[in-house]
């Protein structure tokens, strides 16, 4: 039985380096005759009345631009349209909050906004938010489920850093923060969890792949399948959802040792994620030819920081991809 999330903010979200967190709506205050709200109509709906818009004006058509250069833009929604409206506060030179509706990536807390085009993700430099709001009826609107696929971009940095370290040097500190984080989220897991705390996860992890000064702690061979995945799909899906089903592939092509996939299971198995199967998304017929294409992909999208960069690894682990994408962790 998963846990009940609790939105209650008994613990204070403090501000990191780079990211300020403000604890609720109220500490965002009335939207005055500058601001623009970004949202969707589904999502604007569901959390409109917690709001205090007063001359803002509110935009929920992602086609549609804000009738005038806004001041600030405050975005209200989850991972393609906090993206969006990165792009259009950069392009306006105005200041960005983002109040998520949901924890199920960490779009809300980063510096760039991601793209899909032609296949892949292109990724856009628009600078942190100037404040995120975790307000805890804004996120229990949102199905608990929701908020745990954000499990899927925290649990990524086991495997984005085993990519790493079979290429580069990682400095003992980095190694040693990422190690930290990741037990931090399989504790978070495992025990019953609170959203503030899972929002303070996310700053923290968006932080350290700050701190790196490139983009390989916050994807690896996880993110570039789930690319290829995507395409393969009738139907979008969590982002966070791929990622859990294919951190199994990663653990067969990384050499993970058992007890440490066990950990991760056990703790996805504590919290009512998982397991996640990669059948219940895609025929692994179909998944192995996907595996067998990925070199080819990673390599014409200049995409290095993966054992797939390896062709031969895959061949002699495939059989054992193939047996994780259909069990699961």
């Amino acid at each position: 039985m998963s846990h009940q999330i609790t939105s209650s903010l008994s613990h204070r979200i403090t501000s990191s380096h780079r990211i300020t967190v403000l604890d609720g709506l109220p500490a965002l205050g009335p939207l005055g005759g500058t601001d623009v709200v970004l949202s969707s109509p589904r999502t604007w709906q569901a959390v409109r009345h917690g709001f205090d818009t007063g001359a803002a004006e509110v935009v929920t058509d992602r086609q549609q631009r804000p009738a005038r250069g806004p001041g600030r833009v405050v975005a209200v929604g989850t991972g393609r349209l906090l993206d969006h409206a990165k792009a259009v506060a950069a392009d306006a030179g105005s200041a960005l909050v983002t109040v998520p509706t949901a924890l199920s990536t960490d779009a809300a807390f980063s510096s760039v906004s991601a793209h899909r085009a032609n296949g892949h993700v292109e990724y856009r430099e628009t600078g942190f938010p100037s404040a995120v709001v975790v307000d805890p009826a804004v996120l229990a609107a949102a199905p608990p489920a929701w908020h745990l696929w954000g499990l899927g971009d925290l649990l990524s940095v086991e495997s984005a850093l085993r990519d790493r370290l079979h290429h580069h040097r990682v400095p003992a500190g980095v190694r040693a923060a990422a190690a930290e984080l990741v037990q931090d989220v399989l504790a978070w897991a495992a025990a019953p969890p609170d959203l503030p705390a899972l929002a303070r996860l996310l700053a923290r992890k968006v932080e350290l792949g700050h701190g790196t000064g490139g983009a390989w702690l916050e994807e690896g061979t996880e993110h570039y399948l789930g690319y290829l995945l995507e395409r393969e799909l009738d139907t979008p899906h969590w982002h966070g959802r791929l990622l859990l089903a294919l951190l199994p592939v990663c653990a067969a092509l990384q050499d993970w040792p058992a007890e440490r996939s066990a950990e991760f299971s056990g703790a996805l198995a504590a919290c009512g994620v998982g397991p996640v199967r990669g059948r219940d998304l895609l025929a692994t017929g179909r998944f192995r030819e996907l595996l067998l294409q990925a070199h080819g992909f990673c390599e014409s999208h200049g995409y290095d920081n993966t054992v797939l960069a390896a062709p031969r690894r895959t061949g002699e682990r495939l059989d054992a991809a193939l047996a994780a994408w259909e069990e699961g962790l």
